[in-house]
């Protein structure tokens, strides 16, 4: 696989950006990746390598890119980069960030586009899938997800829970549950005693086992979401 910054789109607010992960014998299919607070740092970067690796064209958009390029933060400045998301526009900058950066990637790729989001971009590509704005959907722990969304939800859509997540809204886990049992395209997937930032290679709450296992469904649902 190859990876490089690409230019997305531009407007009176600036440039988008992204990180391209391009594989060496592609399969066809892409995956648009969200990022958390942090910005597209190494890790961000490395998990779009790895579905690379598997066939994958990845995009990582750049969600900072109104404050400017290259933002990044520590995993030790979350504040910072909390900050850095309000400052943005929130959530919502996050959502409006999704057609763009689908667009881009079906200008490279044939078939169909995945959302794939780590913590605040697990929110998103939850929410953007409710919209019907790509073809399947992953989230890895999102802290809060909208229940309501689930009435008419028609998005294939697998979610990764760490059950020692201590950022994550108490309930939201049995909450989604429950509001998807009848759901036949909806995965929902527990690691035992992992917390939240669990498949982050660079984070104090990295754990190895955990990040492959989920890696591993991940690639086997969206072998089958995508056809």
């Amino acid at each position: 696989m190859s990876g490089s910054m690409i230019e997305i789109d531009s407007n009176d607010k600036g440039k988008r950006t992204g990180y391209l992960s391009q594989p060496t014998n592609a399969n066809g299919r892409g995956i648009v990746l969200l990022f958390e607070v942090y910005g597209l740092h190494d890790d961000m970067k490395k998990v779009a390598d790895i579905y690379a690796d598997n066939g994958y064209t990845v995009l990582v958009p750049d969600l900072f890119w109104k404050k400017g390029e290259g933002i990044v933060f520590s995993y030790e400045e979350r504040q910072a980069g909390g900050d850095t998301f309000n400052e943005i526009g929130g959530f919502w900058s996050y959502l409006e960030d999704v057609d763009p950066a689908v667009a881009a990637l079906k200008q490279r790729v044939d078939g169909p586009i995945a959302l794939m989001g780590i913590g605040l971009g697990g929110i998103t590509a939850y929410t953007a899938a409710a919209q019907g704005k790509a073809d399947a959907a992953v989230s890895f722990y999102p802290a809060m997800l909208d229940v309501s969304l689930a009435d008419g939800f028609a998005t294939p859509w697998l979610y990764h829970y760490a059950t020692d997540d201590k950022i994550a809204k108490p309930g939201v886990f049995e909450d989604i549950g429950k509001a998807f049992a009848s759901n036949g395209k909806v995965q929902i997937e527990s690691y035992q005693g992992a917390e939240h930032g669990f498949i982050g290679p660079a984070r104090a709450e990295y754990d190895a086992e955990a990040a492959k296992v989920a890696h591993g469904k991940t690639l086997d649902f969206l072998d089958r979401a995508l056809g």
